[in-house]
C-alpha cells in the first residue's frame, strides 16, 4: 500500500533512505568529495558540527547530506537539479512545471534547494494555439513562488502558433510577457520556420517586451491597431475567442 503524499513530503531526512532520491553519480560525486576534504565526517563528534538550519530538527544529523556545510551541499543541488544538458524544462498543459523528485523528498531540503532549481533553468513553453491552460498555470506558480520569495529563471515563450488562430488568446499571452517581472525570452519554433506569420507574432511580442514599464492599456491599443496585418495573412485571426 502506497504512503499517502502528505506522510512523504513531511519526512524528516533520518527517515530517508539515502540511495532512494539520489543518482549513482550524484552519490559518487558526494562520496569522493567527502572522503577527500571530510575524512571524519562520519564521527560522532563530527555530527555536533551541523549548520544552524540543521539544528533545528536534530535528526537531521543522521542524515550524511547534512553533515556536510551548507556551501558544499548548494553545489550539491546545483550539480543535480540542473535539468538535462542546457537547463530547459518544459512546461506543458499534460504535465506541467515538471518539478525534480529532489524537491519533494524533505521540506528542509525543498527550503534550501527550491531556489537553486528555479534560478538556474531555463522554463520552455509553446503556445499551442494560443491557449491559455499553460499561461494560467505557470502565472499561478510564479505567483506562489514569488510570495515565498523564490527567485525565478528565465520564461522562454515558443512563438509557434500550432491548431486554431484565436486573436484573444494571443493578447494573453502578450499580456504576461509585457507584466513578466522575471526574464521572458521569445523564440522562433524549434524547426526554424521563418514565414510571414512568425516574423509578425515576433514582432508583436517584441512590442510587449520592448514596452515594459509602460501601462498596459498603451501596450494593447497597438497591438490591437496591428491586428490587421494578422488578418492579412490568416483569417482566422478574426477570432477573439
Amino acid at each position: 500500500m502506497h504512503e499517502p503524499m502528505e506522510r512523504i513530503y513531511n519526512r524528516t531526512p533520518s527517515e530517508l533512505c539515502f540511495t532512494t532520491w539520489i543518482s549513482d553519480s550524484l552519490r559518487y560525486y558526494l562520496n569522493k568529495i567527502v572522503s577527500t576534504f571530510y575524512p571524519s565526517v562520519y564521527n560522532r563528534s563530527a555530527r555536533r558540527n551541523v549548520t544552524e538550519l540543521t539544528t533545528t530538527v536534530p535528526s537531521v544529523a543522521e542524515s550524511p547530506l547534512f553533515i556536510l556545510p551548507a556551501e558544499l551541499r548548494l553545489h550539491i543541488y546545483e550539480y543535480a537539479l540542473y535539468n538535462g544538458s542546457d537547463g530547459t524544462c518544459e512546461v506543458t498543459r499534460e504535465h506541467g512545471i515538471p518539478e525534480p523528485a529532489l524537491l519533494l523528498t524533505c521540506k528542509i531540503i525543498r527550503e534550501e534547494a527550491i531556489s537553486i532549481f528555479y534560478a538556474l533553468n531555463t522554463f520552455r513553453t509553446i503556445m499551442e494555439a494560443c491557449h491559455p491552460a499553460v499561461l494560467v498555470m505557470m502565472e499561478r506558480k510564479w505567483a506562489c513562488l514569488k510570495a515565498a520569495g523564490v527567485e525565478l529563471g528565465t520564461v522562454r515563450v515558443e512563438s509557434a502558433v500550432s491548431g486554431r488562430y484565436c486573436f484573444g488568446n494571443l493578447v494573453l499571452w502578450l499580456e504576461y510577457v509585457h507584466r513578466s517581472e522575471g526574464e521572458v525570452s521569445i523564440t522562433p519554433p524549434a524547426d526554424g520556420t521563418k514565414d510571414p506569420m512568425q516574423k509578425f507574432l515576433e514582432g508583436l511580442f517584441g512590442v510587449a517586451v520592448g514596452m515594459k514599464g509602460r501601462p498596459w492599456s498603451e501596450v494593447e491599443k497597438i497591438i490591437y491597431d496591428l491586428r490587421g496585418g494578422l488578418i492579412a495573412l490568416h483569417k482566422g485571426w478574426e477570432d477573439d475567442s
